[in-house]
């Protein structure tokens, strides 16, 4: 009778720190740099994470926006109208330079989502099923802890207008 009350009372817990940790993590907590600019924003899209060995996970009522600097993803939250962050995904240079703003990235404990580097080459358009989408792979995926998908694929309903947007940035 006393280890299910240890457990539930260690979930309780975990949950309260991931609340008071993670309570800035939300779309509109996130700050822009300075000098980025907005480039692109669509809600809601379909965001499809690949992670083997564990699979894909379809994050459904997605808001992706498009930086100068990043691309945003983040789900909104069941019951509310605010966004929580999921993917911010830092655009480099050929040479894997910071274009702007962090020069390092924070591990997803610290933050509540996952940060990554990728190159303009790591993004493509791709379709499926005469569906276009934007498939993001990562170059290093780095350790199972650290969140980072071998994978993208935004589904847009403004497909060219997303990409369009990302060719001025080249």
């Amino acid at each position: 009778m006393l280890i299910p009350l240890i457990i539930i009372g260690v979930f309780i817990v975990l949950v309260i720190m991931m609340r008071v940790f993670w309570s800035k993590s939300t779309l509109e907590e996130l700050q822009l740099w300075n000098g980025e600019r907005i480039l692109f924003e669509e809600s809601p899209v379909e965001t499809e994470t690949v992670m083997p060995p564990r699979g894909n996970t379809l994050f459904i009522n997605c808001f992706i926006r498009l930086t100068n600097y990043r691309i945003i993803v983040a789900q909104k939250v069941l019951l509310s109208g605010k966004y929580t962050l999921r993917y911010v995904i830092h655009i480099t240079d050929a040479r894997g330079f910071p274009v702007g703003g962090a020069s390092t990235m924070p591990p997803v404990l610290k933050t509540g989502y996952v940060t990554f580097r990728i190159t303009r080459n790591e993004i493509s358009a791709q379709s499926e099923s005469d569906k276009p989408f934007i498939r993001i792979l990562p170059g290093a995926s780095g350790p199972l802890l650290s969140g980072i998908p071998k994978a993208l694929k935004i589904t847009l309903n403004r497909y060219s207008d997303f990409m369009d947007a990302l060719n001025r940035l080249t």
